[in-house]
Order: structure tokens, then C-alpha cells, then sequence
């Protein structure tokens, strides 16, 4: 319970407002929990001399500074980062910042690796909020993250930002991940997780399947063309792929396989391994592509195929690291971004030209 005045707590919830809408840029490239964590040049200006202003030996954006001289810093505010990469804690913009850090399960704060997705998100907060007290947590499973949680609301912080998605997750509110993000909520603290950028990467839909047992993405396509992200750099590049759907609606398998094409017409790559079962059946898909021509499938078992005609179950397709020629937008908010009383932050993204979104 928080011994604060409730004059000091809305104080506060008026400072975060003035920069939820920054970390928008930094948060909308998300980790994936499990996964890699993607990071981009298309984030770092182009010309940083003629976009940013040095303040010692950090640089800030003119906007930052615009906030900044409105006495918007951060002050009295204690700010949460729980991601699933390490953090460079001798950064100029976080050194001196952090209050504590913390590292849950197999993960460590330092990970030896080159900065990247957590220290790309501390920094922007260093150079956003300057006067906020930095809290650091790394976790690379659900239970980490619970824990993570956990501590963060012992340490009686006012914001939380979770920069990461939990790809495959149901999108209720109900997995594990979603529930200690909205119980964070419950404890009054301001939780801001990445919306997703899967929009070129998700297909949702009722399983089709033609005669011969291939599920149809849209019309007779069977197959769901499959591209390097635009941020994702030159091959080769990793690509991370989920099929999900209602285990309770539709209790029988259903195949998610990446193939590619060949001189001899086509060769299978991956065939995706069961995650879970039950309610909530998960497949994942994790592979290596070098440079090539690929795509992606949904076969139906012959056992299960009379019982998919008469139930028609919506299956869902997302993937990470690489896009789809096949895409539904709607629906492509991820967990934990979904969660009750979550603040969803992502970008519509069109060729670089970058616009903030808030899902609340």
C-alpha cells in the first residue's frame, strides 16, 4: 500500500503522461520473451548533429528538451524497465540513475552482449525522464517476469514499462504474463508494454482446408509468402513463427511447416514443434533463412480434417523477424500490450515514416 498523499500520486501520474507518448519510438520495437530481440538503425536519426543537443555527454531530441524546460523530467518518479535483454548500466544517459537492478532465472543483468533492446530502452528513459529513478529487471521466461513483477511492486514504483511480447500468448488477459502485468495495475502503477508491430506479420482467420487438407489463407492461396522485415537487415535473418488456436474448440492437431523454393520445386525447411496444449494450443516455428524464396503452410492432418470442415476454427499465424505476403492487422496487438489496464504502445509504420499509437 502506498503511504503517499493522493495530491503527490496524481503529481505523478501527470508527469508520466508527459512522456508516455515518448517511449513510444523505442517501445514499439519490441523483445520477444523467449526470443531475440529485434533492433533496427531505422531508430537512430540520420543526421544525429542536426536532430539532437548535447547536455554533458548525453544528447537529447529538441522535444525531450522542450519538456524538459517545462519542468518535465521525471522528478519524484520511479520508473520500472523489465525486459528480456541485459542493460549497459555505465551508459551516460542511465549512469548515476539506477536505483537497482535485478536479474531473474537463467537471465543476468549483464549479459556480456553488445547493448541492444534493454539499453536502448533505460537510455531513452535517461534521456526522456533525466530526473527519474531507474529500476532494472531482466527475465527470459514467464516465471522471471512474474518474479520481475513482484519485485518491482515491492520497490513501490510508479510506472513499469515491459517492452517485450509474448508471441503465441492467449490475447485475453488470462496468461501468466498478462495476469502480474494487470496485478501491477491493481497496485496502482502505470504499465506500458509494447503493442506488437505485427500487423505485416499476423494472419487470423477460420481454418480453410482444400480436398487435399491444406488450409486456405484467402481465396485458393494455400501458401503465405514469407520476407526479411524491413528492419531486420540483410539475410540471413531469423525468423520466429506461432500457430495458435482454441485447443477447446478444436482438440486435434493442425501442422505449421516453412518450405522453400528450389531448382527441384520446393524443399520443407521447418515443420513447427507443439508448445502447449489444451485450451490454448500453441505450435512454434524457429529458423535460420538464408537467402531465398519462402513460405509458410497449415496442413490438417487427414484424422482431424472432417472435424475442421464442421467446426471451422480460428487459427492465428504471427511472426517475428520476418513479414507475411498474407497479413490480417486487426487483431495483431500482442500480450502482455492486451492485458486489462495495460497502456499499449506501438507505430504504424510505412516505409520509415513512423506515427506513435496508444492502445489503452
Amino acid at each position: 500500500m502506498r503511504s503517499e498523499s493522493a495530491f503527490r500520486r496524481t503529481g505523478k501520474r501527470a508527469l508520466v503522461g508527459c512522456f508516455l507518448v515518448g517511449l513510444g519510438m523505442v517501445i514499439a520495437w519490441p523483445s520477444v520473451l523467449g526470443g531475440v530481440a529485434p533492433w533496427s538503425d531505422a531508430l537512430a536519426p540520420e543526421d544525429p548533429a542536426e536532430s539532437t543537443i548535447r547536455r554533458g555527454d548525453v544528447t537529447v531530441t529538441p522535444a525531450f528538451e522542450s519538456l524538459h524546460r517545462r519542468r518535465v523530467t521525471g522528478s519524484g518518479v520511479d520508473v520500472g524497465v523489465l525486459d528480456v535483454t541485459g542493460f549497459d548500466a555505465d551508459h551516460p544517459a542511465v549512469s548515476g540513475r539506477i536505483d537497482a537492478s535485478r536479474a531473474f532465472g537463467d537471465a543476468a543483468v549483464d549479459d556480456g552482449e553488445p547493448p541492444r533492446h534493454g539499453t536502448a530502452v533505460a537510455t531513452a528513459l535517461g534521456r526522456l525522464a533525466p530526473d527519474a529513478s531507474l529500476h532494472l529487471a531482466v527475465a527470459h521466461d514467464a516465471d522471471g517476469v512474474v518474479a520481475a513483477a513482484e519485485w518491482l511492486a515491492e520497490r513501490d514504483v510508479d510506472v513499469v514499462v515491459a517492452p517485450f511480447n509474448s508471441l503465441g500468448a492467449p490475447d485475453d488477459g488470462t496468461s501468466q504474463v498478462s495476469r502480474a502485468l494487470s496485478r501491477l495495475r491493481a497496485e496502482d502503477v502505470v504499465v506500458v508494454a509494447s503493442a506488437g508491430n505485427f500487423g505485416r506479420s499476423h494472419w487470423a482467420g477460420r481454418l480453410a482446408p482444400t480436398e487435399d487438407g491444406r488450409h486456405r489463407f484467402g481465396a485458393n492461396a494455400t501458401r503465405n509468402r514469407v520476407y526479411p522485415a524491413p528492419w531486420a537487415g540483410t539475410r540471413p535473418t531469423t525468423a520466429d513463427v506461432w500457430l495458435t488456436w482454441n485447443g477447446s474448440r478444436f482438440p486435434r492437431d493442425l501442422n505449421l511447416r516453412l518450405y522453400r523454393f528450389s531448382r527441384d520445386g520446393r524443399e520443407r525447411v521447418a515443420t513447427a514443434d507443439r508448445v502447449s496444449g489444451g485450451d490454448n494450443r500453441r505450435e512454434y516455428l524457429g529458423v535460420t533463412l538464408p537467402a531465398g524464396q519462402y513460405y509458410l503452410v497449415v496442413d490438417i492432418p487427414e484424422r482431424s480434417r472432417p472435424v475442421a470442415d464442421d467446426v471451422a476454427p480460428r487459427i492465428e499465424v504471427t511472426a517475428s523477424g520476418v513479414t507475411l505476403d498474407r497479413t490480417t492487422p486487426r487483431g495483431s496487438v500482442a500480450a502482455p500490450a492486451t492485458a486489462p489496464g495495460v497502456v499499449g504502445v506501438g507505430v504504424a509504420l510505412d516505409e520509415f515514416d513512423f506515427v506513435a499509437v496508444l492502445v489503452v
